[in-house]
């Protein structure tokens, strides 16, 4: 099973490739709300990570 990095990663190459500028953007805005939704006390975290 994949972490969540692997996940985000992933879900945030998809939007990257698969839709224009701002789909992408809202793609990565949902994958972060999911994450903050499952692990709140990471969210900054990984929200630095990513963004």
């Amino acid at each position: 099973m994949e972490s969540d990095m692997e996940m985000l990663a992933r879900t945030g190459r998809n939007a990257v490739e698969g839709v224009d500028s701002v789909d992408a953007t809202n793609a990565s805005r949902k994958s972060a709300e999911i994450v903050a939704a499952l692990h709140p006390c990471r969210l900054s975290s990984l929200s630095l990570y990513l963004f």
